[in-house]
């Protein structure tokens, strides 16, 4: 990720932030806000093409669902990665487990980005952690074993779903 983290940060783009319906299926759920970010001039320096990012963002009695759409509004195509990160509210890091990202690889970031894999059971922690899981599917638990509540992750369309 490297240089792409800190250049599409979206904390780049928050000045040209605009709030305006996205081109979706209309959710029917009151609780939504479509916002899209836009390159602008001075973004170029960073990254050399047009984009647009539109998010729908829904809240619901007991879940959160974000929907992202990228247009490319650029006269050349261009590769890119997409990648939400979480920040999830626990008791004690010692009470909580990880489930659903067993035997999958990762990227260590605390260790210079090197691979390694997960091993077979759930992942406990009992210190910092900064890693990115590679080739996620379906769901991912987040168990917090002292609030007794369980926060899960479903992944339908990105590839690499799992950030710790």
């Amino acid at each position: 990720m490297g240089m792409m983290k800190e250049i599409c940060s979206s904390k780049n783009y928050m000045k040209s932030l605009d709030i305006i319906p996205m081109r979706l299926i209309p959710t029917g759920n009151p609780s939504s806000v479509d916002l899209t970010l836009k390159a602008t001039a001075n973004d170029f320096n960073m990254w050399p093409h047009s984009f647009e990012l539109c998010l729908r963002v829904s809240l619901g009695p007991d879940r959160m669902t974000i929907i992202s759409q990228i247009k490319n509004t650029d006269t050349t195509s261009f590769a890119f990665t997409l990648a939400f990160q979480n920040y999830l509210s626990v008791s004690d890091i010692s009470e909580v487990r990880v489930e659903g990202l067993e035997t999958l690889d990762f990227l260590d970031n605390l260790n210079h980005g090197k691979r390694f894999t997960e091993q077979p059971d759930a992942i406990t922690f009992d210190g910092e952690v900064d890693r990115v899981y590679t080739k996620t599917s379906g769901n991912i638990a987040i168990i917090d074993h002292e609030r007794k509540r369980t926060m899960v992750i479903r992944n339908e369309a990105l590839p690499d779903a799992g950030t710790l």
